[in-house]
């Protein structure tokens, strides 16, 4: 298989590439295989740096001294101020990424779309204020939105991985790929359980403030699978 074949076979996973129209150079037919790739490329890193970005600027402009209990927790914390519009803001970005990106094959590009519409949904329906609070139907929604997120994604690196690692020539190396996705995915669920069995069991009050560096965590797990996708593809495209 030519790198042209397996840049083609990624970008449309569901269908053999179609041959170059006899009146395309090569040349150029590369360059169009090229600029996709690129696309893809620049989608995943955009991914990365919103997610990597996305506490710290929470942080920041919420104040340093001041850590919130959650990530959620800003979109409340200054009165609907600049936290608000960053927590939304960047998770109908990662949202919309997502929706965009095309999964190699139909079950990871189903995984990735709910993900996509999950980030939507804990932008839409924040989450149940101040801390403690009785639990709403907006409340109860958000909360089963993050753990769809976590969810969907984590699916991904651990049961689909496979799919574009079956084409790699260098099974040492694929198998190092394949290694870190477990522990990736892994990450991806036991993080929010964490949150989620805190909790669970403390008392209902304010949440401390180790649960936002746990999010944070969890958010850049799904930073680094995005990274990691990315080398695998460029090891792909260059055998």
């Amino acid at each position: 298989m030519t790198p042209e074949d397996v840049c083609a076979s990624l970008v449309h996973p569901h269908k053999p590439p179609p041959p170059a129209p006899g009146n395309l150079p090569p040349d150029k037919a590369d360059d169009i295989l090229a600029n996709i790739s690129a696309s893809y490329f620049m989608l995943r890193r955009g991914m990365a740096l919103l997610a990597f970005a996305f506490p710290v600027a929470l942080w920041i402009i919420g104040g340093a001294d001041s850590v919130q209990g959650s990530l959620s927790a800003y979109y409340h914390s200054d009165g609907g101020g600049p936290t608000r519009d960053v927590f939304v803001g960047v998770l109908w970005a990662i949202g919309a990424f997502l929706l965009l990106y095309r999964g190699y094959s139909t079950a990871e590009d189903w995984a990735l779309n709910g993900a996509g519409l999950a980030a939507v949904a804990v932008a839409l329906a924040p989450m149940d204020w101040p801390p403690g609070a009785r639990d709403t139907p907006v409340g109860l929604v958000h909360n089963a939105a993050a753990i769809t997120f976590f969810l969907l994604i984590a699916y991904v690196p651990l049961f689909r991985s496979g799919d574009t690692l079956a084409l790699m020539r260098d099974q040492a190396r694929a198998a190092a790929f394949r290694r870190t996705y477990r522990l990736l995915g892994l990450l991806m669920v036991l993080l929010p359980l964490t949150v989620l069995g805190v909790h669970l069991l403390l008392p209902r009050r304010e949440d401390p403030p180790f649960l936002f560096f746990v999010e944070a965590a969890g958010v850049y797990v799904f930073a680094a699978f995005w990274l990691v996708k990315s080398r695998e593809i460029a090891v792909l495209e260059r055998q």
